[in-house]
């Protein structure tokens, strides 16, 4: 009989972390966004408060899953920035924060981040912001 490379038992809990196009997830981080725009009175003090232009950041990481025997990464662990994309820790009908994830609306990736190591698999982190009020799709 070969042996396992993995045995459990009992139940693994889950989190809702779900696993991203070529990136084996970690973790996911959520943080929800607006400007403030104040007003001071003329005793110099805060007098008006708004808070405007709702958005949501969103971070995951992970493995890097190769597409290929030679190590190469494809899907959102090849993701640059400025790119429309959808995420599955953040997917369609999704509510978080408030925000309702709608698909038609723009989730764009920000700034990712590589790391190679000798001793671990390559990992990838990949910010992006999702605007409820801008559509997804070319004008």
């Amino acid at each position: 009989m070969p042996v396992d490379p993995i045995i459990e038992y009992g139940l693994a809990p889950s989190f809702g972390l779900v696993n991203e196009t070529g990136v084996l997830v970690k973790s996911v981080t959520f943080t929800p966004e607006r400007d403030v725009v104040t007003r001071k009175g003329s005793n110099r003090a805060v007098n008006y408060e708004r808070h405007e232009d709702p958005r949501l950041g969103i971070s995951f990481t992970g493995e890097i899953i190769p597409a290929t025997s030679g190590g190469a990464a494809e899907g959102l662990a090849q993701a640059h920035p400025g790119a429309s994309v959808d995420l599955a820790n953040a997917a369609d009908g999704d509510n978080i924060h408030g925000f309702d994830i709608h698909g038609d609306n723009l989730t764009v990736v920000l700034n990712p981040t590589r790391e190679l190591s000798d001793s671990e698999a390559p990992s990838v982190t990949i910010p992006a912001m999702y605007r409820p009020f801008v559509s997804g799709t070319a004008i």
